[in-house]
Formats: structure tokens, sequence, C-alpha cells
């Protein structure tokens, strides 16, 4: 299941409606116009909803895109630590050992 709305044809046409209209009104043209005025407010929050998930989908997008490109990135979780092992004679246990993370290491 799509967790984005589907638009009708008619709803589609009404988005396309309003948005000619304010490309007019940006233009200069038809500021005055009641009718294109009463159009525009009627479907206007069809317009915001349309406009909203067509920007949400772009940012979905662009998110996946990048978690895809931090996995490609990222080492392994193995790869941050290191391991030594200091050796002090004979010792039942064959020494001490250490770990660290890369992050903590003096470098």
């Amino acid at each position: 299941m799509s967790r984005y709305r589907k638009f009708t044809a008619v709803e589609s046409l009404k988005v396309l409606a309003v948005e000619l209209i304010r490309r007019l009104w940006d233009s200069g043209r038809y500021r005055k116009n009641k009718i294109l005025r009463r159009i525009h407010d009627n479907w206007f929050e069809l317009w915001v909803a349309f406009k909203t998930q067509v920007t949400m989908r772009d940012v979905d997008r662009q998110t996946a895109e990048l978690v895809h490109k931090w996995e490609a990135e990222r080492p392994s979780a193995i790869d941050n630590y290191v391991y030594s092992q200091v050796m002090k004679g004979e010792t039942p246990l064959g020494g001490e050992m250490r770990i660290t993370h890369r992050s903590v290491q003096d470098k």
C-alpha cells in the first residue's frame, strides 16, 4: 500500500487549473478576475496537498539516496576497533590484551 494519496483525474485537473491561475497572477494578469479568484480559493487546499505530496516524494527520494550512499561508505563495525596485545614474559593467560576504538586512539 502506497503512503501517498492517489489523485483522481478531476483532482489533477483542478490542481493544474490552480497552478495556471497562480502563474497568471505572478505575471500580473487577471489579478482582479472574480471567477478566477473563486476557483483558486475553492481548490487551493487540493493544490497545497498535491504540492506537499510532490515535495515529500522528492525529500523521500533524496533521503533514500543519502542512506544508500552512507551505507556504501560506512566501514564495518569491526574495522573501527584496534586490538593490541602486550607480551610480558610467561603468564597463564598469555599477557595483557587491549581493545580501543579508532575514534579514541591518540593520533
